[in-house]
């Protein structure tokens, strides 16, 4: 008899628990083992459809990782569109995370983001087999600016703060040899009207990929160099130098199978200006954010087979 209602207890608790995730429309699948019954889940409290996310602010996104013992991503998705990554971890098992964003920080893949009224989160497993989006979508604003001043009506000369902002290019060139070096050559050149002075990094980063994947399909970036600044002045360049030896494995004349993947290996070099603490420049901090970044894709010894 006690067996039996022990028996009963268990089955009442089981079904209120895969009801209540099941309600939640974050229920994925039931595990059954002889005796035992375990509920997979991913479940995302946080942001929500109808949240706000202003631009340069910082958030945290909040979800439940239930008995999934797989690594996972966090995505961003706009109008159901793949963007990029927050992060990839490998986080498993049952964990309640809080993961920190700057809103407007460049993804892992270099995308950049701004307004829009269509966002969503997605938490995935690397396999792409268990994954869960937020419901409904939440909007991404940029910061309220307060209306400039009345000009001064007896000056004779009214400039606008466009017309002295200053406008940060980026140039860059790759040089490679016979062995597998990679030699980075460039510079930060201040192009506009004004100085610059915003506290600022220089950084070059490496996505590698394995054709027919993807760079976000692939998960693999490297920051190579990075180079801190604040002041520039009109007309002025900072030049900025890095070095990337790409690995033989054992010889690259060989015929495996493995050598012959590796030799199909694309990297894609980029190099971008961010502001320091990773929010988007103001309009009178930088004129034209457009230029801050370039990008070159590169084959192992492409210009030598």
């Amino acid at each position: 008899m006690k067996k039996t209602k022990g028996f009963i207890f268990l089955f009442i608790v089981t079904v209120i628990g895969v009801g209540f995730l099941f309600l939640q429309g974050k229920w994925d699948q039931v595990v059954t083992k002889p005796g035992v019954t375990k509920v997979s889940a991913i479940i995302i409290s946080q942001p929500k459809g109808g949240d706000k996310w202003f631009l340069g602010n910082k958030y945290e996104i909040h979800y439940r990782l239930v008995n999934i013992n797989k690594p996972h991503r966090v995505r961003l998705f706009r109008g159901g569109k793949y963007l990029g990554d927050f992060a990839g971890g490998n986080d498993i098992g049952t964990h309640s995370i809080k993961f920190g964003i700057t809103c407007g920080k460049p993804l892992l893949n270099g995308v950049k983001y701004g307004p829009g009224k269509d966002y969503q989160v997605e938490i995935a497993t690397v396999d792409n087999k268990r994954k869960t989006r937020t419901e409904g979508f939440f909007s991404v604003l940029s910061q309220k600016l307060k209306k400039p001043g009345p000009f001064v009506k007896n000056s004779n000369l009214i400039l606008s703060n466009k017309q002295l902002c200053p406008d940060l290019m980026v140039k860059m060139k790759l040089i490679t040899n016979n062995i597998g070096l990679v030699k980075l050559e460039g510079s930060i050149i201040n192009i506009g009207k004004g100085d610059f002075s915003t506290p600022s990094v220089a950084q070059y980063w490496m996505n590698l990929r394995y054709p027919p994947k993807s760079y976000a399909q692939s998960g693999v970036s490297v920051m190579l160099a990075e180079k801190a600044f604040t002041k520039l002045k009109k007309g002025e360049s900072i030049p900025f130098n890095s070095t990337y030896q790409i690995p033989d494995f054992g010889g690259w004349g060989g015929s495996t199978s493995m050598v012959k993947t590796m030799r199909q290996a694309k990297r894609l070099f980029s190099l971008r200006v961010i502001k320091k603490d990773g929010s988007v420049y103001k309009p009178d901090e930088e004129c034209n954010p457009g230029n801050n970044s370039l990008k070159e894709e590169l084959s192992y010894l492409e210009k030598y087979l």
